[in-house]
């Protein structure tokens, strides 16, 4: 997670594991999904709550 200077957050790296994107050779680890899908939704559901300092 990163801070800009406007002291917005930055999430990055959330997303499913794999490599060599947008590339003939791109893929993806199918058992990453799952987890990274929970993880999305608990961030959105706990931002929704007002939770996150």
């Amino acid at each position: 997670m990163s801070t800009l200077s406007t002291q917005l957050v930055l999430l990055d790296g959330m997303g499913i594991v794999g490599n060599r994107i947008h590339s003939t050779d791109e893929w993806v680890d199918l058992d990453s999904v799952a987890p990274r899908l929970y993880l999305t939704m608990r961030l959105l559901e706990v931002m929704g709550k007002g939770e996150m300092k």
